[in-house]
């Protein structure tokens, strides 16, 4: 039987981050050793505090609808939140409680976006930025960026991109995959220009706490009062108190556009978990010691991932925001590559030509590749296989900045010395590494 499937459903590429770490986790049920990266999860528990909170909420039988913007005292917490953290104020009524980050950013967008609507995502971007905005109707134009940047948009790029039809602008920072850190007068800069065009931000602050290296998170509300009612606040617990299993997140938002939101939101999900909004009271409200100790250990983590991948023939950065770290596969000129190849060998391969369906052409770089990214060096036994998984998406010549979703899916098998063989899955198309698993 032919099923009858909307067209904005048959649209969406599935989520790669969701599948890969499925894969991931039956691997690990197999015995593999894997360390997975493709979700956003942290591997801490959620705080004891947070965890009693929410069971004592179910002992009391606190298991009922609630107001399908969220419970009075969670909404009281979130403002709370933001005016001890960004110094702004936002009345109760401005807040929306839902069911995770990704619910805030989903809710915000189909509120606000219609067909024939401009949605501007900076590239490397989180994958579901652009399916949501085609959910909604609206087009998402993609802006790339490169490491000269360090992988941010400037105010250039983004008042050259806007047009009548831009309604939204989504500005992530820290930012998910790059792990770029805007810094105040970056961040100022591109609010300016939506406020001078009367274009929405959709801020996604979800990674506000994992910052390093001595780096500082700005809001973009923070600035003016016009800024702030250009904006609309995307975020959630599930980073920064290991909460991702309890799908809590939140949103503020200017009140018309809260509003609309909360209608929305009434017809479709309703609210959040009774139980663990609870939960998210203790969360924003209790200690925060167990922060410093996370991020500790990530950027012990981040420091290493760096360290390891510094040495092959790519390139590397260590990023000041999120636990990420950037890498790009392609071959490097030989002048760029270790003297022994036995300290770290890669045998990459090009994906699809830009002549390829699957692979458009991009107005923002060459149609053909340099030599060295064409190029085969006869290196030794270790390559890479490439996996195409969209459908005709949107590949650009540097597959790491610029294909347009989880498009690509890159196998590595490295070796370096005195280490055991590792293999990597890099998720190119949103730029993080997604997997490694060790031999």
């Amino acid at each position: 039987m032919d099923y009858p499937i909307s067209s904005r459903a048959a649209s969406l590429a599935p989520s790669l981050t969701l599948a890969i770490s499925a894969k991931a986790k039956e691997l690990r049920a197999q015995g593999e050793d894997v360390i997975g990266f493709g979700a956003g999860e942290p591997d801490f528990d959620t705080p004891q505090h947070i965890k009693d909170a929410a069971a004592q909420a179910l002992a009391d039988g606190f298991t009922k609808y609630t107001a399908s913007s969220g419970i009075p005292e969670l909404r009281q917490a979130v403002a709370d939140k933001f005016q001890r953290d960004y110094g702004v104020e936002y009345e109760p009524g401005q807040i929306i409680v839902n069911c995770g980050g990704k619910h805030s950013c989903f809710n915000a967008i189909y509120a606000t976006c219609e067909a024939g609507d401009e949605v501007i995502i900076p590239a490397p971007y989180w994958l579901s930025y652009p399916e949501m905005a085609k959910l909604a109707g609206a087009r998402p134009v993609i802006l790339d960026t490169t490491d000269e940047t360090e992988f941010k948009v400037t105010p250039e790029q983004l008042r050259e991109a806007i047009t009548p039809k831009t309604k939204l602008f989504i500005l992530n920072s820290p930012s998910n995959p790059p792990g770029s850190v805007y810094s105040a007068d970056e961040i100022r800069a591109l609010g300016d220009v939506c406020v001078e065009h009367g274009v929405l931000i959709m801020s996604d602050d979800i990674y506000e706490k994992l910052v390093y290296d001595g780096a500082t998170f700005t809001s973009v509300a923070t600035f003016s009062e016009e800024h702030l009612a250009h904006t609309i606040i995307v975020h959630g617990l599930a980073k920064a108190y290991s909460m991702t299993g309890w799908r809590i997140g939140f949103l503020a938002a200017p009140k018309p556009i809260a509003q609309a939101i909360n209608a929305v939101q009434s017809h479709s999900t309703s609210n959040a978990t009774s139980f663990a909004q609870k939960g998210a009271v203790a969360a924003l409200n209790g200690p925060q010691a167990h922060l410093g100790e996370w991020l500790a250990e990530f950027d012990k983590r981040r420091r290493h991932a760096a360290e390891q991948l510094t040495p092959c023939p790519a390139s590397a950065a260590s990023t000041a925001g999120a636990p990420f770290t950037c890498s790009r596969t392609w071959p490097r000129p030989a002048s760029s590559r270790p003297s022994s190849a036995s300290a770290c060998s890669i045998r990459p391969r090009w994906p699809p030509s830009p002549a390829s369906p699957s692979a458009p052409t991009t107005t923002s770089a060459s149609a053909t590749p340099p030599a060295w990214r064409t190029s085969r060096p006869a290196w030794p036994a270790w390559e890479t296989s490439v996996k195409v998984c969209s459908r005709g998406g949107c590949q650009k010549n540097n597959p790491f900045q610029s294909w347009k979703s989880e498009s690509l899916s890159l196998r590595l098998a490295k070796r370096c010395q005195n280490s055991p063989t590792v293999r990597l899955f890099l998720r190119c198309g949103a730029g993080v590494i997604a997997s490694f698993f060790r031999d």
